[in-house]
């Protein structure tokens, strides 16, 4: 299972392969956003597979192809994840897994640091890193990932289209903040709303 990786905040390209190595401490947390009885292995695994992939608003994606295929195969059961998604978030079972996961990497990212292993950060940007407590740090990656699902529920329901699908992201809508109301206007303004299909991914 591939696990999550997460870096502080405003990085640079350099800086973020640096906060991949350092965020390294969370190996054991699941990346399944919740286990859905009802869903086939495969089904799971095309899920989490997509919801795990930097899939922008309008953009061809092979792992958005598995989705709908698997969604059709699995009668729906992907749709309705993605709607408890959307409407109810993570399960809190598994943000308490994540929390305790966020918590061990800053432990391990300031032990890393303070033996000066810094792979090229500057003495700044070292400590601004030791500097950042451990709750900002777990609630900041914590608001991060209840952000980039929400983003996954809505370019998925807008991909498989249903009237049920639409329904929810309706729904969403009127009850989310200006952020979530701005993803699903995008999404469901696309000329290909009902499919998601604009340019194709380079290299994908």
């Amino acid at each position: 299972m591939v696990k999550p990786v997460i870096w502080a905040s405003k990085t640079t390209a350099a800086q973020a392969i640096t906060m991949i190595v350092l965020a390294m401490g969370i190996l054991g947390v699941n990346i399944s956003w919740g286990q859905k009885p009802s869903l086939t292995q495969k089904a799971q695994f095309a899920l989490d597979y997509f919801l795990n992939q930097d899939c922008a608003v309008g953009e061809k994606h092979s792992a958005l192809d598995l989705l709908i295929e698997a969604n059709s195969q699995a009668s729906g059961g992907i749709e309705s994840a993605l709607r408890d998604l959307l409407l109810l978030g993570p399960p809190s079972e598994y943000l308490s897994h994540l929390k305790e996961g966020l918590e061990r990497n800053w432990a391990d990212r300031q032990a890393f640091l303070a033996k000066g292993k810094n792979l090229g950060l500057t003495d700044i940007e070292v400590k601004q890193l030791q500097a950042e407590p451990k709750d900002v740090y777990v609630d900041r990656n914590l608001m991060r990932y209840k952000a980039s699902r929400r983003r996954g529920a809505i370019i998925g329901l807008t991909a498989i289209g249903s009237d049920t699908a639409h329904a929810a992201l309706a729904g969403a809508r009127r009850a989310g903040d200006a952020k979530t109301q701005a993803v699903i206007d995008a999404a469901m303004k696309n000329p290909n709303s009902s499919a998601v299909k604009p340019m194709p991914r380079r290299g994908n």
